[in-house]
């Protein structure tokens, strides 16, 4: 009986672990997409914010995933949180034709 608790304790302990690391990643990588999104600048290539923010979460046509965008966008860059949509803040930038940055807004529903 005192191994079988023994197993229970070490796994709840195990299980608690892993929620902690979820919950931790989770504010890590939303702080670094904060910090690297403040950073960037119109007329940024495509790849400087790449190598800011890392691969984005989608590469979409303008509007095809979050709706409207401003003229002249040709392509968008969605990055998301790791439990989106349950964290729905997204970091969104939009490219001319040429792959400059003509926009960039962050997103976040109440």
């Amino acid at each position: 009986m005192a191994r079988l608790r023994n197993k229970l304790g070490a796994l709840l302990v195990l299980l608690l672990v892993i929620a902690a690391g979820g919950i931790a990643w989770q504010i890590i990588r939303n702080d670094r997409l904060d910090r690297s999104f403040q950073m960037i600048k119109i007329g940024d290539t495509k790849s400087s914010v790449v190598k800011q923010m890392g691969r984005p979460w989608k590469d979409e046509e303008c509007g095809k995933y979050l709706g409207g965008r401003s003229e002249g966008c040709a392509e968008e860059y969605i990055y998301a949180p790791p439990f989106a949509p349950y964290d729905p803040t997204y970091w969104d930038i939009g490219f001319n034709a040429s792959g400059q940055v003509i926009d960039a807004e962050k997103l976040q529903s109440p």
